[in-house]
């Protein structure tokens, strides 16, 4: 017989390390885009990836207050490590998408930035016109890149409201 404990201390750990990692995986490129732009959506990825730890924390909070019932089965056991490994998973997923996503917009913002016209370009200026067109209208990229954040961000929410149906009625 597995030990129910055991597995909710295991669940509890889990949320929290791996949306810590998450997290942590997202705010570098965040921060680095943070130092760099300007604006409103300079501080937006930061924000958010902080977001996906409070999550593993909530669970790792309520699983650890489970851990105090004495008479603990071991289906509760299984259902609070699997709330913790619900909520850490897609955080991590989460943050990678963030990590990603953010590197991705600094990488072609800053690209049509250091594009002169006298450079020969390997793709015969297609390109040309896709990145002077986002990025001269600075308002319209930052809703698109506030609501694509939003959209990777609900991700580890969806985890969170799982692991807390999981973790939930433990009578």
């Amino acid at each position: 017989m597995t030990n129910p404990h055991l597995l909710s201390g295991l669940g509890a750990s889990l949320a929290m390390f791996l949306s810590a990692a998450g997290s942590s995986m997202a705010s570098v490129p965040a921060g680095l885009m943070a130092q760099h732009a300007v604006g409103f959506t300079a501080w937006a990825p930061v924000i958010i990836s902080g977001v996906l730890a409070i999550y593993g924390c909530i669970i790792g909070v309520i699983v650890s207050h489970n851990i105090m019932n004495d008479d603990m089965t071991e289906a509760q056991g299984f259902r609070n490590f699997a709330a913790g490994l619900a909520v850490g998973l897609t955080c991590l997923a989460s943050g990678m998408g963030i990590a990603k996503y953010t590197a991705g917009y600094m990488k072609l913002h800053y690209a049509k930035q250091e594009r002169r016209p006298s450079e020969n370009n390997t793709d015969g200026g297609l390109t040309d016109g896709l990145i002077s067109s986002d990025f001269s209208k600075p308002l319209i990229v930052g809703w698109r890149f506030l609501c694509v954040l939003v959209f990777l961000e609900a991700i580890g929410l969806y985890g969170l409201i799982v692991a807390l149906l999981l973790s939930s009625n433990q009578k």
